[in-house]
């Protein structure tokens, strides 16, 4: 029998509420058998995975390598967690994959070597370079994998070697890698650095690493110690040659243009607080004796941005010339500043763009067109602005830019100078488009997306390709004012969620677009996709569009997606239920909808802290033929004098009646006001709510917690009766028949808490220990049940070496413990014979044969959304990864 938990008020990886010992008040052991009263130390409810997990959002900056042969454009992508794609985007209106390799893994960086490209992927918790052949773009194959010991950092192309700059221990390994006539790549010897180390400059024929330095030097007219911090710039160049210079502060920004290392940094202050800053040049034509040329000391502590002409402090201009020499300074009046600035018009022009926040009315993009060519007679020569109509709650966001010079022909706002260049500028919701020549800088139209705003931007011929991850786009510029997204194709399917009907599954297919925090609601939809369960890849035989914010229920043979968002008051929620029979799943039928404004909203209390959250979106799970919208309200008691902060979480219940499909409507509420609800388990027809109060042993002053179970039946839908309070020992886990499986915390001699397991008869309202296991001296982090036996995931006290202990039931014995810590770390769902985890990929545990589950891993690091089990296969919505099949 399935068994499933909600989380109400703690989560997952949070710590117990209590820890410490106090013998003689353990709880029940094994001579309290028969016991019917029980004081525990408190667990975490442990949660429902659905209620909580969300797909993988890390960003993974999309890259390419592009080639041109006989006619065809041809571009080659790694896609995340789905290996690489090469793309035909010669006819914008119809993009090809024409060649796919498979590589799982999130791709970090790429190197185009010619014929040889090379793909740094992350993954398993390892780093590995792949190359890959690129003679034939349309056949590409893959020559060599290499492993490289370390976490990864950055790495970049240094003549024709690839250098890895890796975390090793407690230092940083640069990692020189050839590759072989043949495509094999070659480790070299590392150079070691101190852990300090980060890559800040490379071109074809020098890298720069800046090690930052601290050491204790005395204070003025005292007798400690304070800190101070230099640095050491390492310059490596393509012969293997390298030299190293000693700086007597942190350095802000390096820069080399032919054989001028220029470098700004502060000088460190002892006994004094006044800010300088210095700007130093040095000839490294010989790495064997780098010799400085020239400094200057400026007011102030910024960055420098380096032009081809010299250095720009805000709004000082320093010209440094061919040889290093530092000139006159010149200055011109700047309100703001950036680092999203680019050279331009072959440096003579300096582009910056700025985002405007302002404290009220519409934020700004800015953008500035400064000459630069003199940097003793400095010019702003030109600026445009655009307002933004929908900016993030946390202001505008400018991460990037891309600058394309020569790629259009446009009048400027004059109508006579001409505009050459094409500055994009992504921001969430939109890429801004702004023109420019040497002397103007015009506002032009937007692409709109919702998609990621780390970007690539390909210049086409006449179009302009957009690749973000999971899809390529490409637009028409021919109109600068109104560009025309002339075709859109998707390369990673996101599949968040999978439901079986009747031999076929039901495949949620994500709008690759979306992004939540850009897209108002309704503004997206979601592509349900009916497909065979014996064909799960297959091509849909039936679909159905619901909105991507919705989520989505199973209840028998009834499939519900809700929405819910906020109302005219902020406690006010407005709840749209679509519902569809899927009695025949390749025709669905489409049942009445209901709008509704009853559920109000819900809160979930943030563990560790003395706030919480709340939201539109209710949990809701299906019982019978029943889909109940769980309401959560937070009552809380500040501190005060002794008393400590108090908070917990109370509960109504709202359930749809599905029954009758021609007029589905919501049966009486169930308020557990004013009981504190711990956790909820759906089984079958049934809720089993775990409440709780708490409770003092006499002479002890740490928190003990009594629960307490009630049912609530709804094999009625329409009239749901709840059962009286029994006293149970922690958590209900499990309820079959009049057999309660429950786990509670008890105080252990270590200062920790203990897990324990309990088995439990109900007999006349009273429910009676028989029998009870310890997880002695361990920290449980996960306990749930899962094909007749209780799953509990533990550590070491304080640890995280993972252990994996499988519980027989009915009389608790241990019938195996499995170590796990190299496969994972955390629960992210179950079905009624598997668990399955996932840190540096998913591992589904068959339990099928307790005394020694099977490991199954699937090499994917995508978070899973959803898992089922049809038959003996099991299927996993793997967010990015699309759908998975055991």
């Amino acid at each position: 029998m399935r068994s499933k938990s909600i989380i109400l008020l703690a989560s997952f990886a949070a710590m117990f509420l209590v820890s410490c010992s106090n013998e003689g008040i353990e709880g029940p052991e094994s001579n309290d058998i028969g016991k019917t009263e029980f004081a525990s130390a408190e667990l975490p409810a442990f949660p429902d995975s659905a209620d909580r997990l969300e797909i993988d959002s890390e960003h993974v900056e999309v890259l390419h390598a592009l080639r041109v042969e006989s006619g065809r454009t041809l571009v080659l992508t790694p896609v995340p967690e789905h290996g690489v794609r090469v793309l035909d985007l010669s006819d914008s209106g119809n993009p090809e994959v024409v060649a796919s390799l498979d590589i799982i893994g999130r791709p970090l960086a790429l190197h185009d070597l010619g014929r040889w490209v090379g793909l740094v992927y992350q993954g398993w918790g390892r780093t590995e370079l792949v190359v890959i052949d690129v003679a034939d773009m349309t056949n590409p194959e893959i020559t060599g994998r290499l492993e490289v010991q370390g976490g990864y950092s950055k790495s970049v192309i240094l003549g024709s070697r690839i250098e890895l700059l890796m975390s090793v221990s407690e230092s940083r390994e640069l990692i020189p890698v050839t590759i072989s006539d043949t495509g094999v790549p070659m480790l070299g010897t590392p150079r070691e650095f101190e852990s300090s180390t980060t890559l800040e400059f490379s071109n074809d024929e020098h890298m720069v690493l800046v090690t930052r330095v601290t050491s204790p030097s005395p204070t003025t007219g005292e007798n400690n110690l304070t800190p101070q911090e230099g640095a050491q710039v390492h310059v490596l160049d393509a012969e293997g040659g390298w030299g190293t210079i000693e700086l007597g502060g942190p350095v802000k920004k390096v820069d080399l243009r032919g054989h001028i290392l220029r470098v700004g940094f502060d000088p460190s202050h002892t006994g004094s607080y006044a800010i300088t800053h210095i700007l130093r040049t040095f000839d490294i034509s010989d790495l064997t004796d780098i010799r400085m040329v020239a400094d200057r000391i400026l007011p102030g502590s910024s960055s420098p941005i380096f032009v081809s002409g010299g250095a720009v402090y805000g709004d000082t201009f320093l010209p440094i010339d061919a040889l290093g020499q530092i000139g006159t300074v010149a200055t011109i009046e700047i309100d703001w500043w950036s680092e999203k600035t680019r050279e331009v018009d072959n440096g003579r022009r300096l582009l910056i763009v700025e985002p405007e926040n302002p404290g009220s009315g519409p934020a700004k993009i800015s953008v500035e067109l400064y000459d630069v060519e003199d940097l003793t007679n400095p010019s702003l020569v030109a600026s445009n602005l655009f307002e933004v109509q929908n900016p993030d709650e946390l202001g505008l966001q400018i991460t990037q830019i891309h600058v394309l010079e020569n790629s259009v022909s446009v009048l400027a706002d004059d109508q006579v100078t001409e505009e050459t260049g094409l500055l994009v500028v992504p921001y969430s919701g939109a890429l801004q488009l702004f023109t420019f020549s040497s002397s103007t800088v015009t506002v032009r139209g937007a692409i709109e997306t919702y998609g990621d705003v780390e970007l690539n931007v390909i210049e086409l011929e006449d179009d302009l390709a957009i690749l973000n991850g999971g899809a390529v786009s490409l637009h028409g510029l021919a109109d600068l004012e109104a560009p025309v997204e002339k075709s859109v194709l998707e390369l990673a399917p996101t599949i968040t969620n999978v439901l079986e009907f009747n031999g076929h599954i039901v495949r949620r297919h994500k709008d690759f677009n979306y992004n939540s925090g850009a897209a108002p609601i309704g503004s997206s939809t979601d592509r349900l996709e009916i497909v065979p369960s014996d064909d799960i890849y297959g091509d849909a035989l039936a679909t159905i569009d619901i909105p991507t914010q919705a989520s989505l229920h199973k209840v028998g043979t009834v499939l519900v997606s809700t929405i819910s968002e906020w109302g005219a008051t902020w406690e006010d929620v407005n709840t749209t239920i679509d519902i569809w029979d899927m009695s025949n799943p390749i025709a669905p039928a489409p049942a009445p909808s209901i709008f509704t404004s009853d559920l109000k909203r819900s809160h979930s209390l943030e563990i560790g802290s003395d706030q919480y959250r709340s939201g539109p979106q209710q949990s809701i799970f299906a019982v019978n033929q029943s889909l109940v919208f769980l309401q959560r309200d937070i009552t809380q008691i500040p501190h005060s004098g002794q008393t400590p902060f108090q908070s917990w979480a109370t509960v109504k219940l709202h359930a749809l009646d599905l029954s009758d499909l021609s007029q589905p409507a919501f049966a009486q509420s169930v308020d557990f006001a004013p009981d504190r609800v711990h956790s909820i388990v759906a089984d079958g027809a049934k809720l089993h709510v775990t409440t709780w109060e708490p409770f003092q042993v006499p002479g002890d002053q740490r928190e003990y917690r009594r629960h307490f179970l009630k049912t609530v039946d709804y094999s009625m839908p329409g009239a749901p009766l709840v059962s009286d309070a029994v006293q149970v020992p922690g958590q209900v886990l499990h309820v079959d028949g009049n057999m309660v499986i429950t786990a509670d915390g008890q105080y252990a001699s270590d200062g920790g808490v203990d897990a324990r397991i309990n088995r439990l008869r109900l007999e006349d309202d009273v429910a009676v220990l028989e029998a009870s296991h310890d997880v002695e001296l361990r920290d449980a982090h996960d306990v749930r049940l899962v094909g007749g036996h209780v799953l509990v995931s533990h550590t070491e006290r304080w640890g995280e070496s993972l252990t994996l202990d499988v519980i027989a039931l009915p009389g608790l014995e241990v019938a195996s413990s499995t170590p796990i810590s190299d496969y994972l770390t955390s629960v992210v769902g179950w079905t009624d014979r598997h668990i399955v985890y996932a840190s540096r990929g998913i591992v589904a545990v068959d339990v099928e044969n307790a005394s020694s589950p099977t490991l199954m891993p699937a090499n994917v690091s995508a978070w899973q959304r959803q898992m089922i089990r049809v038959g003996d296969t099991l299927i996993i919505a793997a967010g990015r990864s699309g759908i998975i099949q055991l």
